[in-house]
């Protein structure tokens, strides 16, 4: 069985192998063209943008500036902002991460008109409330490719999400740094199934709850997330201070 995931694995990578710089040259290029045309505005406005979502909504319809920030940060901060970029060293070394800092700095403008897409072409619900996102903004702006688009994009991110890696990461690091097979020996994947289990019904009562309720989650979690990871990161700084001057060296 294994050889035979080992056989596919090989099939896929060789398939999507040259594709890659396809979507490098779309992720870089498309970046760098809407950085031009903004003029950096993404970038240039980050205080204006602080200083909307610290301001008080003028209406209580829908969900606040701040929540939905943090919905999308919910998303975007997380085990990969760690376990991603320790691979991508291990796999293209120090280096690397000059071509991660490039990107994320250019890639800030996509991420600025897919939003503003996104909230000037959505729709609502029966409820009342907004729905938005690349699926909606594809099917009302583009006339006619715009659904079979759409239905495309939420197949491949269906795919996309298909193999989790954020929960294996978070039940392996669980089981790895508690050992709880030496209360209970369930066996690494028996106590995978189990926390699986927990987590996938915690987040349903959530998920279920709808949107107010996934903002409400968020708006509380996030902000404690950042934090640590900020106090965490520079923690990690100042007691191997002694090495930073050398991985700088080693990074350009």
């Amino acid at each position: 069985m294994v050889d035979l995931f080992n056989s596919i694995e090989s099939i896929i990578n060789q398939i999507i192998s040259p594709l890659n710089w396809v979507m490098l040259f779309l992720i870089i290029g498309g970046g760098v063209y809407l950085t031009i045309i903004s003029k950096a505005n993404p970038l240039m406005r980050i205080v204006s943008g602080f200083r909307l979502m610290l301001r008080k909504d003028p209406s209580s319809i829908g969900i606040s500036r701040f929540q939905a920030l943090s919905a999308v940060l919910a998303a975007t901060v997380g085990l990969g902002n760690i376990s991603g970029v320790s691979i991508a060293i291990n796999q293209g070394g120090p280096g690397v991460l000059v071509w991660m800092w490039v990107t994320a700095l250019i890639g800030a403008s996509i991420k600025f008109f897919s939003a503003s897409l996104a909230v000037n072409l959505r729709v609502k619900d029966e409820n009342g409330d907004y729905l938005g996102g690349p699926m909606y903004y594809m099917s009302l702006g583009i006339k006619k490719w715009g659904r079979p688009l759409a239905i495309w994009f939420s197949i491949a991110g269906l795919v996309g999400v298909l193999p989790a890696f954020t929960a294996n990461q978070l039940t392996q690091s669980y089981i790895d740094v508690l050992n709880p097979n030496e209360f209970i020996n369930l066996g690494n994947i028996g106590w995978k199934l189990v926390i699986g289990i927990v987590f996938t019904i915690l987040t349903s009562f959530v998920i279920f709850g709808g949107l107010k309720s996934i903002v409400k989650v968020t708006s509380g979690l996030v902000p404690i997330m950042v934090i640590l990871y900020f106090i965490l990161g520079i923690y990690i700084l100042i007691v191997n201070m002694d090495v930073v001057p050398s991985t700088f060296y080693l990074i350009f």
